[in-house]
């Protein structure tokens, strides 16, 4: 990964955090292109307390689709 790459990545991923800690609704159409299925939320009860634990699979294909583009690279296939 070249260091321009690296740095547009940092960025955009930047960008994405301040979405998500201040605007719900934007978060939610991010987290769309990041997870591949559903969120999976499991009550979990442990000495420090009762929260829940969540898992899922992420997926970085269509977030880095339009970043791919701009630095010209073209998709293997």
């Amino acid at each position: 990964m070249t260091p321009d790459l690296r740095a547009r990545l940092r960025d955009r991923l930047a960008t994405w955090e301040a979405l998500l800690k201040g605007h719900p609704t934007d978060a939610r159409q991010i987290l769309r292109l990041l997870l591949a299925g559903r969120l999976t939320l499991t009550p979990t009860a442990r000495p420090e307390g009762r929260f829940y634990e969540f898992t899922a699979t992420a997926t970085y294909g269509r977030v880095l689709a339009g970043l791919v583009a701009v630095v010209g690279l073209v998709p293997p296939g």
